[in-house]
């Protein structure tokens, strides 16, 4: 749903900052369903 929406305004490549987290988890999880959208990090 986030993913789409953001394509909708237009935007296809973003950056993704996980804050100093370790990326697994949630956050993994989150940048794995932007990719899935075809999003570019």
């Amino acid at each position: 749903a986030f993913g789409s929406k953001i394509k909708e305004v237009g935007v296809n490549t973003i950056v993704f900052d996980r804050a100093g987290r370790k990326y697994h988890g949630c956050v993994k999880a989150f940048a794995d369903a932007l990719r899935e959208q075809k999003l570019e990090f």
